[in-house]
């Protein structure tokens, strides 16, 4: 799993603060294949995310096909 903001939604959604925890920080867990998970263990996690702006994938749909 890739851990990403999430980026469809207005800045304010990212995070909130609550009383008694601190602050809450939203996320998406976006499925990613063999391969991907490969090149950013390889290549780091910033060349991944930039690879994933480049090729611009729907990291919505869970029946994607790999980019790698």
């Amino acid at each position: 799993l890739y851990v990403a903001a999430p980026v469809y939604f207005p800045d304010d959604f990212a995070s909130c603060a609550c009383s008694g925890i601190g602050t809450v920080v939203f996320a998406w867990l976006v499925p990613i294949s063999d391969g991907e998970a490969t090149f950013a263990r390889e290549r780091g996690w910033e060349a991944f995310e930039d690879y994933l702006i480049e090729k611009d994938p729907d990291v919505t749909d869970l029946l994607r096909l790999p980019i790698l």
